[in-house]
């Protein structure tokens, strides 16, 4: 499976489960876009997230570990 910036949930679910104990509300938006970019099957470019989209996934991410 490939993901790109678009992908918000599919990435949120990826970071769920390779950061299970990190808390998705204390990573900077530089953190966050940097630990998108080494997940397994990004192929995107790693600096063309919106801030916008930054603080969706990093919503996300937290809805999937609160799950």
């Amino acid at each position: 499976m490939t993901l790109t910036w678009q992908d918000v949930d599919a990435i949120a679910a990826a970071l769920a489960a390779a950061y299970p104990g990190r808390n998705p509300l204390r990573v900077a938006p530089q953190e966050l876009a940097a630990l998108v970019s080494t997940l397994p099957g990004f192929v995107d470019d790693p600096g063309a997230a919106s801030a916008e989209r930054l603080e969706a996934i990093q919503a996300a991410w937290y809805e999937a570990l609160e799950q």
